[in-house]
């Protein structure tokens, strides 16, 4: 109960966090790199959403609770804001998205797991391993993530840390190779858990302020779509045109068009607003 305290504690400080337009993001990234303490806390601050976001993609354990999972990817996304170039033409939301998974890797890795190596996992890891230290000595270049998916299958992320792993030499690849499982047993879990319900309704207090400024239809096709709605199911396009009497095409527009305006509005909201294919 104590620990939930905690968490809810958490999101309600959290939520109350002023958000920052793409503009204000580069500015107080450029004022961050010159040392402004003031500027780096409020990117940080607005950024905590992103935190919560990313933590929920890995599953607690014994040893890991999801407070401290959110809080080594705040250490993540410290990180990611000293170290952010705001003219390299790359969104903060997509840099510090792996800073915050590797800071949150790298807790889970270094705390007591217990049990044996997932066989799988482990030649996985290897596998990805030998490609790039391969594919390095051919090419004279690291791969690009998208190299290494297309030839071994594996999921971006395990792509992206190993990776990071050798460019860096970094001694934590070793523990990743040795505790693979690590990575497999803390996977997303779509079971109901209380962090989640909490985090979505972070989520959807965020896109009604988004929202506030888009007309009522567009708004009501939006929060149909990702289930923001009070039965929280997603329609689908036919299920909102019928609603509308509009084609499922027509839906779809209106849906872009939203979705666009609301990313150059506000570049977190690519994290939130994802549909599936």
């Amino acid at each position: 109960m104590q620990d939930n305290n905690v968490l809810l504690n958490y999101i309600k400080h959290v939520s109350k966090q002023p958000l920052v337009t793409p503009k204000e993001e580069k500015e107080l990234a450029r004022k961050a790199r010159m040392g402004c303490l003031l500027s780096k806390e409020r990117l940080i601050n607005a950024n905590l959403r992103l935190v919560i976001k990313i933590a929920k993609e890995f599953k607690p354990n014994k040893e890991v609770s999801f407070m401290d999972i959110v809080q080594n990817g705040n250490i993540g996304l410290i990180k990611a804001v000293e170290k952010f170039d705001p003219d390299r033409g790359v969104t903060f939301c997509n840099y510090a998205a792996y800073w915050i998974r590797q800071s949150i890797i790298r807790g889970f890795l270094k705390s007591n797991f217990g049990g044996g190596v997932s066989y799988r996992m482990a030649e996985s890891i290897k596998k990805v391993r030998d490609f790039i230290l391969d594919f390095k000595e051919k090419n004279k270049r690291f791969p690009a993530v998208d190299e290494i998916c297309r030839e071994i299958k594996c999921k971006k992320s395990l792509a992206m840390d190993v990776l990071q792993s050798i460019v860096e030499r970094n001694s934590n690849f070793n523990i990743l190779c040795e505790n693979g499982d690590a990575i497999l047993s803390n996977l997303p879990d779509n079971r109901y858990n209380p962090e989640i319900v909490v985090e979505n309704e972070i989520v959807k207090d965020d896109v009604e302020k988004m929202l506030c400024d888009v007309n009522e239809r567009d708004r009501g096709v939006i929060k149909q779509r990702f289930g923001f709605e009070e039965k929280d199911e997603k329609s689908t396009l036919s299920d909102i045109g019928r609603r509308y009497s509009l084609s499922a095409e027509a839906i779809r527009q209106i849906e872009k068009k939203v979705l666009q305006y609301l990313r150059m509005k506000y570049s977190f909201m690519s994290v939130y607003l994802t549909m599936e294919s």
